[in-house]
């Protein structure tokens, strides 16, 4: 395209159409009228005398008896100034230019501006710093008949639920007496990504209350076997997802000497989750939501069942399960 500076700073696009016009015909329809407003003095928004001429012998004259059409004004900027700045600036002229039309002199009834699209500086192929008039402009589509319907409201994206596989570990742990039915318990849990193979260690402290025979669980527990679960959410969980999560341990009554034991199995609830702000707002669900743990080393006694309620804490793992550097 020559750089030429136009005579009268407005020309019919029909008689010199450039490639965005004929992607706008393309997407929007050939209008009845199309006009190009260029030559706006650099960094400025309001019209030149000549602009106003144009619009009248253009847009005023072939439509003041027309009542049944809508515009679209689409604006452009040079290359000097940053991007979003030209953004800015090829909205405010296209505000001046239905100002012009609606409010001026020779104002229109129109039925509708259908769109107003700034293109700013991006349509422009020159270089950084390039100050050509021809982009400095504001282009008037004028369409015959009622406006075409709004595009209809896009439906609400489909939920996709994410399912994973994890496990969980019991390392070792206590579970001692404070009073006669009150106990502390801490233990220290792996969970494992089955997946990504990612592995994460979790402190639990929980104050637990015992129901059944007199006295409290006491117990010195090692480490467990993996106990698969899976969590169903909106979004993907790392392991890192558990920390600060909370959850109950209980244990059954019963008598454990190293791997040989009666009963006093071990059961981790997630049924607390409602209290865990990550997994509530992405709406995660743990299946099944209670995990039944038989640990293989460890000795105690225990004479009623003991359930305590806390929150896994990230730390770093021990090096060797059997002498935990928490205890």
């Amino acid at each position: 395209m020559a750089k030429i500076d136009y005579q009268f700073d407005y020309e019919d696009i029909f008689a010199n159409q450039d490639a965005e016009d004929e992607k706008y015909f393309s997407e929007n329809g050939l209008p009845i009228r199309a006009l190009r407003l260029y030559n706006f003095k650099t960094d400025v928004a309001q019209l030149i005398d000549n602009h106003k001429v144009g619009i009248y012998n253009h847009i005023y004259m072939p439509m003041r008896s027309q009542t049944d059409y809508w515009i679209n004004l689409v604006g452009y900027a040079s290359k000097i100034g940053n991007r979003s700045h030209n953004m800015n600036l090829s909205l405010q002229r296209c505000a001046e230019v239905q100002k012009e039309i609606v409010t001026g002199k020779n104002r229109l009834y129109v039925a509708e501006f259908r769109k107003t699209v700034a293109r700013g500086s991006d349509a422009s192929p020159d270089n950084p710093g390039d100050d050509f008039g021809y982009w400095r402009s504001v282009k008037i589509y004028v369409h015959k008949g009622a406006p075409p319907p709004p595009l209809p409201a896009p439906k609400p994206p489909v939920s996709r639920l994410v399912t994973q596989r994890f496990a969980l570990k019991m390392m070792g742990g206590q579970s001692l007496s404070l009073f006669k039915f009150l106990g502390r318990d801490e233990y220290v849990f792996q969970i494992k990504d089955v997946d990504s193979g990612a592995v994460r260690c979790f402190l639990y402290r929980g104050t637990s209350v015992s129901v059944g025979l007199p006295g409290m669980p006491v117990s010195i527990s090692g480490s467990s076997d993996w106990v698969p679960f899976s969590t169903i959410s909106h979004f993907a969980l790392t392991v890192d997802d558990f920390n600060n999560v909370m959850m109950g341990v209980g244990q059954e009554p019963g008598i454990s000497a190293g791997s040989t034991s009666v009963r006093g199995l071990f059961y981790i609830d997630f049924g607390r989750m409602v209290d865990s702000q990550q997994f509530v707002v992405r709406e995660t669900e743990i299946v099944p939501p209670i995990l039944v743990l038989s640990a293989d080393t460890g000795a105690g006694i225990s004479g009623s069942f003991g359930k305590s309620n806390g929150r896994l804490r990230m730390v770093t793992c021990p090096k060797d399960p059997t002498v935990p550097d928490w205890a």
